[in-house]
């Protein structure tokens, strides 16, 4: 696994601080056995977690999240809305959703939630629909295996 020294930044008074990680598989190359022309890269599955400050609970938060992301995915099909434990214990909210990212790309994400002391944690999984099955069950232990320092 290769990862990038974070770093440090000063920060102004007063602004919010919000934290982004993404995590990718590695690059696979699509199957072109019948085309003169090389194996394009496939779409690689991720994982994002994002944090940031909150005065709501968890289930308030999965609902903002969820009705944001139905505005930017027409066509979004909810498949199943569920509450969760993390490895630490501690309760959450998560959905998965399939919608049409690209044009012949449809996708499916897994979206966990939970919040710590005023911080809201949101955990991302996406991959191409072709693919969940195969990755789904490691991608939900990996994110539930989140716990905050």
């Amino acid at each position: 696994m290769s990862e990038i020294p974070v770093g440090t930044i000063d920060i102004p008074n007063g602004w919010e601080t919000r934290t982004q990680i993404s995590l990718l598989e590695p690059i696979r190359k699509l199957d072109a056995p019948m085309s003169l022309k090389p194996a394009a890269p496939a779409p690689r599955t991720n994982v994002i977690l994002i944090r940031r400050p909150t005065n709501l609970d968890v289930g308030a938060e999965a609902l903002a999240v969820l009705e944001e992301v139905r505005g930017q995915f027409p066509g979004l099909e909810v498949v199943n809305e569920s509450e969760v434990t993390f490895a630490d214990g501690k309760k959450g909210r998560a959905f998965t959703i399939a919608f049409d990212a690209m044009e012949r790309l449809r996708v499916t994400q897994r979206h966990i939630f939970r919040v710590d002391d005023g911080v809201f944690t949101e955990l991302t999984a996406t991959a191409a629909v072709q693919q969940w099955a195969q990755v789904q069950g490691n991608l939900e232990k990996m994110m539930l295996s989140y716990r905050p320092k």
